[in-house]
């Protein structure tokens, strides 16, 4: 059986990576820490710009159905 991940998958990979790596960093994530409601919009926005939100979600709703296999990748990078 072969795990490895097709093109797809790793582009999702390396897409959510540089966002995240471009939006987190130990000063954002003290600054969000210390604001009332401890969630960093900036980088949700980011991540929904790029359509990584739905990535499990079929296409009639917005998503890329790329599916739980995606959306596990994008927890992972998380």
């Amino acid at each position: 059986m072969d795990f490895s991940y097709d093109e797809d998958e790793q582009a999702l990979r390396e897409l959510s990576r540089k966002i995240l790596e471009d939006h987190i960093t130990q000063d954002r994530l003290k600054e969000v820490a210390g604001s009332e409601d401890r969630i960093d919009r900036k980088a949700w926005s980011a991540l929904a710009e790029a359509n990584l939100l739905g990535t499990a979600l079929p296409e009639e709703y917005g998503g890329s159905e790329m599916g739980l296999g995606a959306l596990v990748i994008l927890h992972e990078e998380i």
